[in-house]
């Protein structure tokens, strides 16, 4: 964090939402307008989807195949947690135990 790496990325975040305040339309697209909780299905979904066609086909995989699916995997559970506030604790427990079974599935180190 002492680096110039940090500080450059630092005064770049600084200038790109200075830049936000002058035209709001440099931060984001139309999307950055909407209520995360109407953002979140489709923000899951994208990433179950992209989970699901890395997993087509699953014992055929080779390593590198496998491995780029568990990464998917992870991503997806990450992102549940990020977004569990949004939902029923219930619904959460039950989304993030099947990625975890899956996980363990796939084999590698554990999904958490």
């Amino acid at each position: 964090m002492r680096g110039p790496e940090f500080t450059g990325l630092l005064l770049g975040i600084a200038v790109w939402a200075g830049a936000g305040v002058i035209q709001p339309g440099t931060l984001g697209d139309r999307r950055m307008g909407k209520r995360l909780g109407r953002l979140a299905p489709s923000l899951l979904e994208r990433v179950a989807g992209k989970a699901k066609k890395r997993g087509q086909h699953a014992g055929r995989l080779s390593a590198e195949g496998l491995h780029r699916l568990r990464k998917a995997c992870k991503k997806l559970l990450y992102d549940v947690e990020s977004l569990s506030g949004l939902y029923s604790d219930r619904a959460v427990k039950i989304y993030l135990g099947q990625c975890e079974e899956l996980g363990a599935v796939l084999g590698g180190r554990p999904m958490r």
